[in-house]
């Protein structure tokens, strides 16, 4: 990622006037929220300030209205200019895979129309097979809407790709967690907390799978990693609870996420392993934090 920032900033140095190169950059400074390098608050105005000047240069670039439409759905709960930014982004006669990618992940799953979500990232799967992070996300949303085996079959086909990439394992665990299989998803989330021990989510899933199957000692000190005030650790504390049944207290630490404007909120709120705070009296209080409609599940 240090890499990726590094080469946009040049690009941009080159040619100040590539569109492409401001939307890609913004795109960039996004993916770094999804994984804690970066807080949504330290770089929402410069993902906004990158991307209207890519629509200066080119009004209709698909990329610069994506990442305006992530801002809107993910930092801004605005369902509205989401939508109309998605809109733009699939005016063109062939979307992006990234840009479909991000309708499906960011506005449909994130505002719980997990059914259209499947649909747009499978599109955005057959034109890019082999990129993983697609096929993650399109797990998660075969898991919005309870396909587990489906969602567990695509998974499974994506780790000969790349047996230690952190989304596939961590999805795995999710889907079985959802399913009740708690043996069976400790040691998918272990290899997950192993290759990406930064990534919060993993952290919280490992230790809550621990604490459930007995290790407590063990699940103690993992999630002691998660510290509560840093970026993303509110989803991981949040999961951990959800791991060991415990609702009210996942509810609460989801509550902190939505404050943190943590990028992937949303969406794990709409996934397989959030299904029961969906179900829970507290979704309604919830759904309202994001300006969703206590019904935002389809």
């Amino acid at each position: 990622m240090a890499q990726a920032g590094s080469f946009y900033e040049q690009a941009i140095a080159l040619d100040p006037q590539f569109a492409l190169g401001h939307a890609l950059y913004a795109d960039y400074l996004f993916g770094r929220t999804t994984i804690a390098m970066s807080a949504m608050r330290d770089v929402v105005d410069r993902i906004r300030a990158s991307a209207h000047r890519a629509l200066e240069l080119d009004p209709s670039l698909v990329e610069a209205h994506g990442a305006l439409g992530y801002l809107a759905a993910t930092y801004d709960y605005d369902w509205a200019e989401a939508s109309r930014r998605f809109t733009l982004a699939m005016a063109s006669d062939s979307p992006s895979p990234l840009a479909r990618m991000g309708f499906g992940w960011a506005y449909l799953l994130g505002s719980g129309q997990a059914r259209r979500a499947v649909e747009q990232i499978e599109l955005a799967v057959q034109a890019d097979p082999l990129h993983l992070t697609y096929r993650a996300v399109l797990a998660a949303a075969l898991g919005g809407c309870r396909r587990y085996a489906e969602a567990l079959e695509l998974l499974e086909q994506s780790r000969p790709l790349d047996p230690d990439f952190v989304w596939t394992n961590a999805y795995i665990a999710d889907m079985l967690v959802a399913s009740g299989k708690f043996d069976e998803a400790l040691p998918v989330a272990e290899r997950a907390f192993v290759a990406a021990p930064w990534y919060a989510p993993s952290v919280g899933v490992y230790a809550g799978l621990l604490a459930r199957r007995g290790d407590v000692d063990r699940g103690r000190a993992v999630r002691g990693q998660l510290h509560g005030e840093r970026y993303g650790d509110p989803v991981g504390l949040a999961l951990f609870h959800l791991c060991c049944g415990e609702i009210d207290q996942a509810v609460d630490w989801f509550a902190k996420a939505i404050e943190q404007r943590y990028s992937m909120v949303g969406a794990y709120l709409h996934s397989a392993i959030a299904e029961p705070i969906r179900a829970s009296a507290r979704w309604p209080g919830l759904a309202a934090l994001m300006n969703l409609p206590p019904s935002s599940v389809t």
